[in-house]
Order: structure tokens, then sequence, then C-alpha cells
């Protein structure tokens, strides 16, 4: 799952706020995939001003690294893939977007994303469900091998999933 954005100090320098950009990205209108993990959103603050906002995918969460105001040639580099490595070429990722013109090929539609966030976000609850009722089950003296036939595995494999042993 995607981590928290974290947000460079190349991302400030058009004077958009930190709220201001996670709005936009939180909220995409329009995404434009520029490859290799970078994409630029255009997305509006929460006073409805459109903002574009590039950000670089990272191993762990991705970085902002450009943000200002939408104004309706993009360079080849070596994608760096930490935080720390995106935060310390800030400026120069945020370059990249500068110069770019979004094209209609590039664009991808948000809803799609939306949609994935929301099935992930689904699936994360239905696991927490799953585990509830895991420990549920234990706690009343319920064996692994009975929750591994309900949930698809073995005894075994469903205890390494989902936890220590509850003794009871």
């Amino acid at each position: 799952m995607r981590g928290e954005p974290v947000i460079a100090e190349s991302a400030r320098k058009h004077g958009v706020s930190d709220e201001d950009i996670l709005h936009a990205d939180t909220n995409p209108i329009r995404v434009f995939d520029l490859d290799e993990g970078f994409t630029l959103v255009i997305g509006a603050n929460p006073a409805a001003i459109l903002l574009k906002v590039g950000v670089v995918e990272g191993a762990t969460a991705p970085g902002v690294v450009y943000a200002m105001r939408s104004r309706h040639s993009s360079k080849v580099m070596i994608m760096p893939r930490t935080v720390q490595d995106i935060l310390d070429h800030g400026d120069e990722l945020a370059e990249r977007f500068e110069e770019y013109d979004p094209t209609p090929d590039d664009e991808r539609d948000p809803e799609i994303l939306l949609a994935l966030r929301r099935a992930v976000l689904g699936r994360s609850e239905a696991e927490r469900s799953v585990q509830q009722a895991v420990n549920e089950a234990r706690a009343h003296g319920h064996s692994w091998r009975s929750i591994g036939a309900l949930v698809g595995t073995s005894g075994e494999a469903a205890r390494q999933r989902y936890g220590t042993p509850h003794r009871v």
C-alpha cells in the first residue's frame, strides 16, 4: 500500500502549503504518467484552486517534489528510489515537472486509482475483520486446523499468518 507522501522542500518553492499539496494529491482531477515512477497530478486545494503536483514513487513512500498553481521535453534521469534520495534530489526532480507539458496520451483516469485505493482499504478492513474473528475463535478454543480450513490454508499456515496461538 502506498505510504503517506513525503513533501520535499522543492515542492514548497512556489508557495503552495503542505495541506494544499496533500489535498490535491489525494483528490486528483487528472493524472499524467511520465514513466519511471514520475506522476503529475492535477488536483484542487480545499479552496478549489487547481494545482500541479509532481510525485516521484519511492520504495516505501512517494515524494512530492513539485507543486504550483496549474497553468494549463521530459528529461530522462536515473530514478531515485528511497525517500531520502527523493528529498536529496528534489530540485532536480522538480525540474522534470516544470518542463513537462501534458499530452492527452499521458493522461490516466484518476477514478481507476481511487477505485484501487478503495479496494485496498476494503481488503485491509477485511483482513482486520478476519484477524479479529481468528482471535475470537482461538479465545473460544478452536484449533488452528479448523481455522486454517475456513481461511483456505493449513492450520500451521493460519497460525503463522494470524499470530501467536491464544492460550486457553
